[in-house]
């Protein structure tokens, strides 16, 4: 054991490999006489072989019998005897421990002495001796400690590895992998691969195909190969994949017309590099053998098909039969499981019948708090995110009226459950108790915007805390320090705070999305310079804090990758593509294209229509660029990932091959897909018919809280603003991407809320109480 080194398998495990016992017969036994190296071994868990060092050297291992172990003694007497320590304090058994074992750093000496507690070899607990030896005792108190307690299983790997060089000099890694994991309500994992192998041997040999007289060791093919099949058909079976050298594979790749170079490594090889590898193999596997070699792409002439009926029947499964028992640990997200389905349905395109509208909206209606906003389940407690999944829901399933659940949500109460949460720094817990983070913010920010809640009240230090959340890289963090902004001269919203944590694609999307909300209240409530005299008094004495685009867009876009990655999106630098990505790192674009864009920089009433002909110039110009695909990703890349990587045979999306479908990338793959196929941004000319069917008598009495006569003004301002670039969001049907071809299509998504545009309108249209004007599409808008 003294030789263990650490051994990848992929998904990765935290395992270690040792040789176990004589390797060297196994070359002629599988008459492989030129392999140079064999090695039988061993694999467990980093942290065994040390622990079990330490056993050896305490002397826990020896089966010889000792006179003096009896059931009189405590543990921590046992021990003292074992290790010759002078008395039986926990304090003396820790040094002689030390003493005897010579860890090679603290961190390891308090490892093995935290195992050495938990098995309560200090303890003044009595000892139960079996057969009078200290191996057998030990193992009888860990078989005690250890066994399996409801609902856990075990877990059995195996491994064949042979690289192989051949007479032309190509290398290969070939694998052969066992990955079985018990049943808690039948057999372990243990016995049904001990014992099906054996059940079939015996059934051979009564039947006369193992024939030969005596025992023998399954080498032969003979044997093998009618065993391995047996077992296989019983669903037994190892995987076996073939990896080229990486060299090699590069030259190969390179020959192709696309970029399918591997990423490239430092020649160190770890788990995070194996797992880079083995991803970057797997995904290229799934790639149609005629874009790998070929010029073609996927609109071209290859068929790539969105199994659009097989993701609706994964989803009608799951909400009519139940979700799997593996989902028994998402009981504080079944607002979320709702949310994820009824969406996933819009952006199929597939409608619901009223009976089970009615019965969605009454398991929502079942979530509301009754101190206001959304639990994740029945009788538990509100929680931003929760919030936000029950009242997205509610915007597709629901309608005004009666029973129509949209009027059974308590505004004013979800409005003080969101007061109660807010910090003084801006930022706001996603619970009571709970912890700080911007998906809670943004979370109480669209929830606000399509229920008519915001205030300035809501929204004070809000710019401040999402600004100080962008990190280096040019994504965002979870949070900041508040600490930092607070001094002996009070609060000071302006001053840095370092991010908590590193950029994340979930955190980014959110952030940049709460940053898009906000922009009416910088406007209206902001300075643009710095205060002068002349200066209203009620604005606010600073002006408004900025984010890094610059930065922000280099950060997304290297998180789209390469091609060998089929361009899917990842979530922090250095790791693994995820289908979920899709949307919370692509869906950013949009975003993006909102602010830098000529709708997004409209500013107040007045502005807009002192810049009405700027618009109208800009409009013109952008009409000589019509064929060119400006956008700044790989639109097509990431629809190829969705169709040809995200989608699983049986139905559902997922994070990758050969991983699990589940309703969340379900969601966030569709919802990728659709920010890839399409263009939605603010339109100038929807912002303008909107305005001027603005009605702020309606609004104001839908609203939940009014200012005094001063602000009164600026509170309708706000509201108005806010809806205007809600809803000014338009599909530009002539920019649309369909790889695959048309039938390919998914819904477009509203890029602010994750709903299809037609579901945010009329939520709005009902809680603002306005009429909207009849939606003309961007393309007809924009084109001659």
């Amino acid at each position: 054991m003294a030789t263990a080194k650490p051994y990848y398998i992929s998904p990765p495990y935290a395992f270690v490999a040792y040789p176990n016992r004589n390797s060297v017969p196994f070359r002629e036994f599988y008459q492989i006489p030129e392999a140079q190296t064999v090695v039988r071994g061993t694999l467990r868990y980093q942290g065994f072989p040390e622990f079990v060092k330490a056993f050896v050297a305490l002397g826990w291992l020896n089966p010889e019998k000792k006179d003096w172990l009896s059931g009189n003694l405590t543990w921590a007497e046992v021990m003292q005897k074992a290790i010759g320590a002078s008395d039986a304090s926990e304090s003396t058994l820790i040094a002689k421990v030390k003493e005897l074992c010579t860890f090679p750093d603290a961190s390891e000496s308090h490892r093995i002495i935290s195992g050495l507690k938990w098995l309560g070899l200090f303890s003044t607990e009595k000892v139960e001796p079996r057969d009078g030896n200290l191996l057998d005792t030990l193992c009888a108190r860990m078989e005690n400690l250890m066994k399996f307690e409801e609902g856990e299983r075990d877990f059995v790997m195996l491994q064949h590895k042979f690289v192989v060089e051949y007479p032309d000099g190509k290398q290969e890694t070939i694998t052969s992998t066992l990955e079985a994991y018990g049943d808690p309500t039948g057999h372990s994992a243990m016995a049904l691969y001990v014992g099906v192998p054996c059940g079939i041997a015996v059934q051979l040999v009564l039947d006369g195909v193992l024939s030969t007289p005596g025992v023998h060791a399954p080498y032969s093919p003979e044997v093998c190969n009618i065993l391995r099949a047996k077992v296989e058909e019983e669903g037994l079976g190892l995987t076996e994949r073939v990896f080229l050298e990486r060299a090699a594979l590069n030259l190969n790749l390179m020959a192709s017309p696309r970029d399918l170079r591997p990423t490239p490594t430092d020649g160190y090889s770890t788990a995070t590099s194996f797992m880079q590898q083995d991803t970057e193999e797997t995904l290229l596997a799934h790639l149609p053998q005629s874009l790998a070699s070929g010029g073609v792409t996927a609109s071209q002439n290859v068929p790539a098909v969105l199994q659009r009926n097989v993701h609706m029947q994964y989803l009608l499964r799951n909400l009519r039969q139940g979700f799997p028992q593996r989902y028994t640990g998402q009981d504080a997200s079944q607002a979320w499981l709702m949310h994820w389905t009824f969406q996933a349905f819009s952006c199929l395109g597939v409608g619901m019948d009223g009976e089970t509208k009615r019965k969605a909206r009454e398991k929502i209606l079942a979530m509301q708090h009754e101190s206001g906003g959304f639990g994740g389940g029945p009788s538990q407690a509100p929680h931003l995110l929760a919030t936000y999944a029950a009242v997205s829901a509610l915007a597709v399933v629901g309608e005004p009226g009666p029973g129509g659940g949209w009027d059974e949500i308590d505004r004013q109460k979800m409005y003080e459950f969101f007061m109660s949460v807010k910090q003084s720094d801006g930022s706001f817990l996603v619970s009571h108790h709970g912890e700080v983070d911007v998906r809670g913010l943004y979370c109480l920010l669209a929830v606000a915007t399509l229920l008519n809640l915001l205030t300035p009240e809501l929204l004070q230090g809000v710019p401040e805390f999402i600004a100080s959340c962008q990190t280096y890289e040019g994504g965002f963090g979870n949070a900041s320090f508040p600490d930092w902004a607070f001094s002996t001269d009070g609060y000071d919203p302006a001053a840095p705070r370092p991010v908590l944590g590193e950029a994340h694609g979930g955190y980014t999307f959110c952030a940049l999305a709460s940053w898009v909300f906000l922009q009416p209240y910088l406007r209206i409530y902001y300075k643009s310079k710095p205060p002068s005299t002349a200066d209203a008094p009620a604005a606010i004495d600073r002006i408004p804090p900025t984010i890094n685009m610059r930065s922000l867009i280099r950060w997304l876009t290297h998180m789209q990758g390469t091609g060998i990655e089929l361009g899917g999106f990842k979530g922090r630098t250095n790791k693994l593509v995820d289908g979920c990505y899709s949307w919370w790192v692509g869906g950013c674009f949009p975003l993006v294209d909102g602010l830098l864009g000529p709708g997004a920089s409209a500013a107040t009433h007045e502005t807009e229509t002192a810049t009405k002909a700027e618009h109208a110039q800009a409009s013109a110009e952008d009409n000589d660029w019509l064929d060119i695909d400006d956008a700044l990703f790989n639109r097509e890349a990431l629809q190829e990932y969705v169709l040809f990587a995200g989608q699983h045979p049986a139905g559902g999306l997922r994070d990758k091959p050969p991983k699990h479908p589940d309703s969340y990338h379900t969601l966030y793959c569709l919802a990728g897909l659709s920010a890839a196929q399409h263009r939605v941004g603010p339109d100038h000319s929807r912002r303008e018919a909107l305005l001027q069917s603005w009605d702020a008598d309606a609004a104001r009495q839908k609203a939940v809280a009014s200012g005094p006569p001063d602000s009164q003004e600026r509170l309708d301002s706000l509201r108005r603003e806010c809806f205007l670039d809600a809803l000014c969001w338009l599909e530009d049907e002539g920019a649309d991407k369909y790889v695959g071809g048309s039938a390919n299509r998914v819904n477009a998504t509203q890029p602010l809320f994750n709903l299809t545009i037609t579901h945010t309108e009329l939520m709005m249209k009902h809680f603002y109480q306005q009429n909207l004007p009849s939606r003309v599409p961007k393309a007809a808008a924009t084109r001659p």
